[in-house]
């Protein structure tokens, strides 16, 4: 999916027939570090819910976001 700037985005996903993403704590933690280090640095992030079936990001994307890769 392409990111233009100057949008407000929803983005969230969920398990293939209500599959369980977060089993453990250490599954949210680590889920949260790869979003902090891949897609914080491009967006301002408004709200997020991480729940054990899915996940929900609202994200304000300015000229930052080019710099994400296709």
């Amino acid at each position: 999916m392409k990111f233009l700037p100057g949008n407000i985005y929803h983005v969230y996903n969920q398990g293939n027939n209500n599959q369980v993403l977060f089993c453990e704590d250490i599954h949210f933690h680590y889920f949260l570090q790869l979003y902090k280090s891949n897609i914080v640095p491009h967006c301002e992030t408004l709200a997020w819910c991480l729940m054990n079936t899915h996940f929900h990001f609202m994200i304000n994307t300015d000229n930052r976001v080019l710099e994400l890769k296709k």
